[in-house]
């Protein structure tokens, strides 16, 4: 305020000043006034010089408010170029932060992963080792049943899974009033039922196992690591061979089943069909006169007996013709 008041009242080179002071002159003051321009004319040297001394004094300080100016505008410069720089700081740490967040959390998922995978791997250890448990006991099984039937008086042929014995056909042993004896019957219905319970079994088996390859599967498609679906897929292909392998028992198991009701079909047909013609010969008989057998006759009925091959036709026509060359009546 005191430079704007001494640039009013002074003034300046380049600008004049605001405000004159005129002093006031009078006829009687003469004297006065030569004594003044006198004065004036004696210091005027010096009012020359201030004006210019008051002009450096204002750019100095003009020349110190703009350094000022400068100055401070550095400072805001520096102040805010510091402020982008703490934010961007602040932002990489946020994004480091979110990184290592993400980081924790797929190593969590991985650890789980491996402790399902690890639980999993335990639990098919454990089935495995009863499934080959219970294959000792059906080996074990058969074995007795194989041994029980061996120690018996039919025939027997072996599957090719050795543990279960078809019954071959066995001749109709006859008594003398000419009646059949089913002695093989209740061992076919004991190799029937074993051959069923062998069966329902393995496809039990074969559920389970499909079981375990659907729930594989869900975790095939919940995990996210590469190494962890690697171990899974082989889990997959090793269980995909076992359910092969089972569908092949339980095919071989069911062609057997059918071979052995054809062949206990075979058997009974043929046992019904030689005691319907035992009864026609007994009923014949009957209605004749005593006969005595000749050596012939006898020979040819003990082959009978041991061949179970024969067709009942056959054996019709053997007795018929027995009836009309060897037999001799009574008299």
């Amino acid at each position: 305020m005191d430079s704007e008041l001494m640039h009013s009242v002074v003034g300046s080179y380049h600008k004049p000043p605001e405000r004159v002071f005129i002093p006031s002159f009078t006829q009687n003051d003469a004297a006065s006034q030569t004594h003044h321009s006198t004065n004036l004319e004696a210091t005027s040297p010096k009012m020359l010089h201030s004006p210019n001394s008051q002009e450096k004094q204002l750019e100095y300080t003009k020349r110190m408010v703009l350094n000022v100016e400068r100055e401070k505008n550095m400072i805001l410069e520096q102040q805010a170029q510091l402020q982008r720089e703490k934010e961007q700081d602040h932002r990489k740490l946020q994004a480091k932060l979110e990184k290592l967040d993400v980081l924790e959390k797929e190593c969590f998922k991985l650890t789980t992963t491996q402790k399902t995978a690890e639980d999993k791997i335990k639990h098919l250890e454990e089935k495995l080792k009863e499934e080959e448990h219970q294959r000792k006991l059906f080996q074990d099984k058969a074995s007795e049943k194989t041994k029980c039937l061996k120690g018996g008086p039919p025939q027997q042929t072996y599957s090719k899974f050795g543990s279960l014995p078809i019954v071959a056909e066995k001749p109709l042993r006859t008594t003398s009033q000419g009646k059949a004896e089913p002695s093989d019957s209740k061992i076919s219905i004991s190799i029937g039922d074993s051959l069923s319970e062998l069966l329902m079994a393995i496809q039990d088996e074969l559920d389970q196992m499909s079981m375990e390859h659907e729930e594989l599967l869900n975790q095939m498609k919940d995990t996210e690591s590469h190494s962890v679906c690697e171990d899974i897929e082989c889990e997959l292909e090793h269980l995909v061979k076992k359910m092969e392998i089972k569908e092949e028992q339980i095919s071989k198991l069911l062609k057997h089943q059918d071979n052995v009701r054809k062949l206990q079909q075979k058997v009974q047909n043929s046992k019904m069909s030689e005691a319907t013609g035992i009864q026609r010969e007994e009923n014949n008989l009957k209605g004749s006169k005593p006969i005595k057998n000749s050596p012939r006759k006898c020979l040819l009925t003990n082959s009978l007996q041991k061949n179970s091959n024969f067709h009942p036709v056959q054996v019709h026509n053997l007795q018929m013709k027995l009836r009309r060359d060897d037999i001799m009546w009574e008299q």
